[in-house]
C-alpha cells in the first residue's frame, strides 16, 4: 500500500511540473498526502496503545478519524476506549476507591451494556461500595 502511494506521487509530480495548473494532479497529490497523514496518525496511535498510553492513543486515533473516517480507525477507537475504561475501573478497585470505581463502572455500562467483564466489575463494586463508598 505504501508502494502505491509512492507510485501515485511519482505519477503526479511530473505532471504538475509540466502543467502547474493541472487540477486533477493537485487533487491526486492532496489525496496522497491525506492518506499518508492518516496512516501516520494511525501508526502513532498504535504505538502509544502498545506502550499503554491509552489516552494519548485515543487522541491520535481521533486525529486520524478527522483526516479520514474509516471502520479501521473507528474499531481502534472503540477498543482503546474500552481498554482505558477497564483499566481506570480496575485501578480504582485495586485502590479500594469504591466511589470512583462506581463512576467508572457506570460509564462502562453505558458504553458496553452487555459485556460480561463489565457485569463482573459491577458485582465487585456494588458489593464493596455499599459497605464503604469512599474506601480507605
Amino acid at each position: 500500500a505504501q508502494c502505491d502511494l509512492v507510485k501515485a506521487t511519482e505519477f503526479y509530480m511530473p505532471v504538475l511540473q509540466d502543467f502547474s495548473d493541472n487540477t486533477r494532479a493537485r487533487q491526486g497529490l492532496a489525496e496522497v498526502a491525506k492518506i499518508e497523514d492518516y496512516r501516520k496518525k494511525l501508526s502513532e496511535g498504535d504505538a502509544l496503545r502498545k506502550e499503554g498510553r491509552l489516552s494519548d492513543a485515543i487522541l491520535k486515533f481521533r486525529a486520524a478519524d478527522k483526516v479520514m473516517s474509516t471502520s479501521d480507525v473507528k474499531q481502534r477507537l472503540e477498543e482503546t476506549n474500552y481498554e482505558l475504561l477497564m483499566a481506570q475501573c480496575t485501578q480504582a478497585i485495586k485502590a479500594k476507591q469504591w466511589q470512583v470505581a462506581h463512576g467508572h463502572v457506570a460509564a462502562l455500562e453505558r458504553e458496553y451494556p452487555n459485556d460480561q467483564a463489565v457485569k463482573e466489575l459491577r458485582a465487585v463494586v456494588d458489593k464493596n461500595y455499599k459497605r464503604d463508598p469512599h474506601g480507605p
